[in-house]
């Protein structure tokens, strides 16, 4: 569990702490304080200002907080746009989207076509079986996929 909140943490930009209200608001305060040193023990990410990231008290019962976290977010936004940050992040993310697509548009082509999708089934039996390498099995269903789209 350490390791999840961990890793949660390694990729959180703003940690939110609800009912920081009544007779919650002390046990509130002492886990930002929590997450606070935590979060001061690990590498300053690229792209982050200064105190980034960070956690913060919030109430959605009596609305406090709220606000100001909304202006932590859009100061971070603005942070990482002016930095160019942004803009790099978002061209990552195409590119990993548009691998991720044609991954999948090839494994649909497999599958809808029922030669391709029985062929698939025995190479991917022989690789388990220990008879055909990765590698090759995968050079084999690519250079069919590439006869069936030439035909």
């Amino acid at each position: 569990l350490q390791g999840v909140k961990r890793g949660i943490m390694e990729i959180a930009d703003l940690i939110l702490v609800n009912k920081s209200d009544g007779d919650l608001k002390p046990a509130a305060g002492r886990t930002v304080a929590d997450y606070s040193s935590a979060l001061r023990l690990l590498k300053q990410r690229k792209g982050d200002p200064q105190d980034f990231p960070k956690a913060m008290p919030v109430s959605a019962l009596e609305e406090t907080g709220l606000r100001e976290a909304w202006d932590e977010i859009t100061a971070l936004a603005e942070f990482r746009k002016a930095s160019g940050f942004w803009d790099a992040r978002r061209s990552e993310q195409a590119s990993r989207w548009f691998e991720d697509e044609v991954r999948r548009g090839l494994l649909r082509h497999f599958e809808a076509d029922r030669k391709s999708e029985t062929a698939m089934q025995e190479l991917r039996s022989a690789v388990a079986e220990g008879t055909r390498a990765p590698g090759a099995a995968a050079r084999e269903a690519l250079s069919r996929l590439g006869r069936t789209a030439g035909s």
